[in-house]
């Protein structure tokens, strides 16, 4: 590499990084200071336990993604991704103040509130602090847990799966579209934060495995007429 070239580069490197430090930074959401805006990732945070893969913890940033929607203020996020046994899991998260508007006082993302007790021998744990929810909801047990669940749940046994852990029956409910949590105490979940009434709603889909039709193929060694399925002849 020549001179002239070196000095290129070099020119172009150092005009990146003066455009770097001359841009500002993001702007906060409505009542966060602008040096928590820069601290966190996703704005909902999905991942399993790692040591037994059976427990999903969701961490919503509340405060950090709370903005005006067409008719309200609110937090409303859903991310999907894969699951084991060929499922897919789909998590919404959305908090709404209660009554819902775009007035002034309600720009104000709530802090946190009381969501109730947990239910950790069901699998439930949740807390609300500083803007930030998060909930742990075990999706799976052991054969060891289940005589206790289906005693709480007053449910039939639920089904098993390849690794030999069950669907747990306090947490989960069928539908015709596959599981779904919350439990019926879950829905509609009110509570305060300054004095501000809102409504957070959590949901957990996991959808069944896909129907996937058979695939036929017939292979024939010479083909005059050309393939079809390309349009054009030998």
């Amino acid at each position: 590499m020549d001179s002239i070239a070196r000095k290129k580069i070099e020119a172009e490197i150092a005009k990146l990084k003066a455009q770097l430090a001359g841009m500002s930074p993001p702007a906060s959401a409505p009542g966060i200071p602008p040096s928590r805006t820069h601290a966190y990732r996703d704005l909902l945070d999905c991942s399993f336990d790692s040591r037994t893969g059976r427990v999903l913890k969701i961490t919503g940033r509340i405060a950090h993604g709370w903005t005006a929607h067409r008719k309200t203020y609110c937090f409303s996020r859903t991310k999907s991704f894969d699951f084991k046994f060929d499922r897919k899991i789909k998590v919404r998260l959305q908090v709404f103040p209660r009554p819902g508007g775009l007035a002034d006082a309600l720009a104000r993302p709530p802090e946190g509130g009381n969501l109730g007790s947990d239910f950790p021998k069901g699998g439930l744990k949740h807390s609300f602090r500083d803007g930030i929810f998060t909930a742990e909801v075990k999706l799976r047990v052991s054969p060891s847990e289940i005589s206790w669940l289906l005693e709480s749940s007053r449910g039939p046994l639920p089904p098993t799966g390849a690794d030999g852990n069950y669907w747990n029956p306090c947490l989960l409910m069928w539908t015709n579209s596959g599981l779904r949590f919350p439990p019926s105490s879950w829905k509609n979940l009110v509570f305060e934060s300054r004095g501000q009434m809102y409504e957070l709603q959590l949901f957990i889909d996991i959808q069944p495995p896909p129907s996937v039709a058979p695939i036929y193929r017939v292979w024939s060694q010479f083909c005059c007429g050309g393939l079809p399925s390309l349009g054009r002849r030998r």
